[in-house]
């Protein structure tokens, strides 16, 4: 279970959405026969039909992981989005600690496992589409034998979604002038810095 605070839940499942199509490597965690839990990290998409949202990717082949997979798996996917440290040196009141700003979005669901080189060849094709369009054309123009054997060195996967959790913890719990120190620092910080304070401004914005 996700400790997540009403302060920090995530108000619009679109902005979860966001997150993990910008951010698709994800862990995939499952639980063996044994209680063991087994994770693999891979990219995911986020897809929808007429029945159903999915996530959808593929591990390789070599992975033991796949084979635990039961015909009904529940699974776990967590797709991390920017992080960063907060100073106590960013607020007004000295009487404060560091802490640590994050997004995170955990999809649960079933996982249906993908075998067939057609299934398999037309899940690399919408991965091919959401994570580089333009190498659609070079996939589709390479010999025949090798794409066989890419597509058997593989096993993709359909996860049906059940549920969408995120947690976008941005300083809401603080009082206006703090979060301006944080977002001053952010804004001339780092990529995921710069990240979080857009995503602040956002969240913000939508309270």
């Amino acid at each position: 279970m996700l400790y997540n605070p009403n302060a920090f839940k995530s108000r619009s499942e679109a902005d979860s959405l966001e997150i993990i199509s910008s951010y698709p490597f994800a862990s995939l965690i499952t639980v063996d026969a044994s209680g063991i839990p087994q994770l693999t990290h891979c990219p995911m998409v986020y897809q929808t039909d007429t029945q159903a949202a999915w996530l959808e990717g593929h591990i390789a082949r070599a992975n033991s992981h796949h084979a635990q997979w039961t015909e009904k798996q529940p699974v776990l996917v967590i797709f991390n989005g920017p992080d960063a440290y907060v100073s106590p040196s960013w607020y007004g009141n000295v009487q404060n600690v560091p802490t640590w700003n994050y997004i995170v979005v955990h999809v649960r669901g079933i996982l249906h496992k993908e075998d067939e080189p057609s299934a398999k060849d037309d899940l690399l094709k919408r991965l091919i589409a959401h994570l580089e369009p333009s190498y659609a054309q070079h996939w589709r123009g390479l010999a025949a034998d090798y794409q066989q054997r890419m597509l058997q060195a593989i096993v993709g996967f359909k996860i049906k979604i059940h549920s969408i959790e995120g947690k976008f913890k941005l300083s809401q719990n603080r009082l206006p002038a703090d979060v301006k120190g944080i977002l001053e620092a952010y804004a001339a910080g780092n990529e995921k810095q710069r990240a979080l304070a857009v995503w602040m401004k956002r969240i913000r914005d939508e309270l």
